[in-house]
């Protein structure tokens, strides 16, 4: 007797984004998922066939034998569900679709408007966001899974051939704790002043993090993070309620209704300043009106600092 299969079309969808990205957590940005999401639905799809799709002793998870062949016909099913959507979607009145990919803060500071201005210049247009780590988006971008992406990137960051990049804005990255955060200013401060001090910083996969990490291992410390969370908004409130310290782009703090509760720590050598870059594919068809109305609606709802200075575009 043949065994029944049971099995859905997101958990294949999983399954193939993860082995074309080489990578759950990866898979997981292009999804606009949680990586434990994405990990639930590849386990899933192997219960549904009993089978092991990918061999979890190897850094990154490779395909099992059996994987490689369920890995081409679930391709093929990929492909085939893709038709049958555009079989049924033939008789619908056709919609611009704009793809456009933000990064978690960023979309916090102008998705409302941003989105506001591209639907009153193009009534017809139907704008979708999704929000994401940087690297992520530009890989989304450069396989056309997006039409344009807002990222946050290095002012002098070269991009991959394909793509297009206008610079928005540049802004400083800076630590930021409490009003009463105990710190000697006229003495100044330096990494291992903060070794003992806890974090309230983005998830892992956030290039801010990252780079934060990289200064203190470089200067032999640990970092201690105690609350790995989403959005600026509740991070700023924990720091301000005295829960750690932050990192973050000033201008964002500057604009925080917990500004007065916060003060921004200096740390004398470490003066990081990162950019808005809007990214579209060089081969992209879309009107220029709605990469225009992008950039405008980012320039103006950012909020600035001292380091703001549009840099020339990166193609």
């Amino acid at each position: 007797m043949k065994r029944p299969y049971h099995f859905k079309i997101d958990d294949i969808d999983a399954f193939v984004c993860t082995v074309r990205h080489e990578s759950v957590s990866r898979a997981a940005t292009a999804l606009g998922l949680p990586q434990p999401a994405v990990t639930r639905r590849i386990q899933a799809l192997e219960e549904s066939f009993g089978l092991q799709l990918l061999d979890r002793n190897t850094r990154p998870p490779r395909l099992t034998p059996m994987g490689h062949r369920i890995y081409e016909q679930c391709v093929q099913v990929l492909r085939e569900s893709e038709q049958l959507i555009s079989v049924a979607n033939a008789g619908l009145p056709a919609a611009d679709v704009f793809r456009l990919g933000l990064p978690q803060m960023v979309a916090e500071a102008v998705a409302v408007d941003l989105l506001g201005a591209l639907r009153a210049r193009f009534p017809a247009l139907s704008p979708q966001v999704l929000t994401g780590w940087s690297p992520g988006l530009l890989d989304m971008v450069e396989a056309t899974d997006l039409d344009a992406a807002v990222v946050v990137a290095p002012p002098t960051q070269r991009f991959a051939e394909g793509l297009l990049a206008e610079a928005c804005h540049r802004f400083r990255l800076v630590v930021v704790a409490a009003r009463d955060f105990p710190l000697d200013e006229a003495r100044g401060c330096r990494v291992g002043d903060l070794a003992d001090w806890p974090w309230v910083l983005n998830p892992d996969g956030c290039g801010l993090r990252l780079s934060l990490q990289r200064l203190f291992e470089e200067a032999g410390f640990p970092i201690r993070v105690v609350s790995d969370s989403f959005g600026t908004a509740l991070q700023l409130a924990l720091v301000a309620n005295g829960l750690g310290l932050g990192f973050m782009p000033r201008p964002l703090v500057e604009a925080s209704p917990c500004r007065e509760r916060l003060r921004v720590i200096e740390i004398a050598g470490f003066a990081p300043v990162a950019a808005l870059w809007l990214v579209r594919g060089k081969a992209s068809q879309r009107p220029a009106g709605w990469f225009a109305t992008c950039r405008e609606s980012v320039l103006a709802a950012w909020p600035r600092d001292g380091a703001d200075a549009v840099s020339p575009s990166h193609g």
